[in-house]
């Protein structure tokens, strides 16, 4: 009889500590999954940011864009492409060049 409870007792035990390793290691998926998704969540987040504000660069330089094909027909406008891009100098003016200075040994 003494033989027979000891038997129960240990196989009890062995089932209780099962069912609390069991729950331990479950426990710790859990917060490891968590741990992953906060991770995820916090790049996805800063790629949100970078997303916006390259939206937001693209959209101030379409307007830029929109302004310089609709001033096209502008007098002024022609002027000052002809003048920033092929060095053009209406009469009257002068053309001035500036030399860099050469890096000294």
């Amino acid at each position: 009889m003494v033989l027979k409870t000891k038997k129960i007792g240990i196989e009890s035990f062995l089932s209780w500590f099962i069912l609390l390793f069991s729950i331990t290691c479950l426990h710790l998926i859990y917060i490891k999954a968590v741990y992953n998704q906060n991770v995820t969540l916090k790049n996805l987040e800063s790629g949100l940011v970078n997303l916006q504000s390259e939206k937001q660069e693209m959209k101030c330089f379409q307007e830029e864009l929109s302004m310089k094909v609709n001033s096209q027909s502008d007098p002024v406008w022609i002027q000052r492409t002809l003048m920033r891009c092929l060095g053009v100098v209406p009469k009257g003016q002068r053309k001035v060049f500036f030399d860099e200075p050469s890096p000294s040994k």
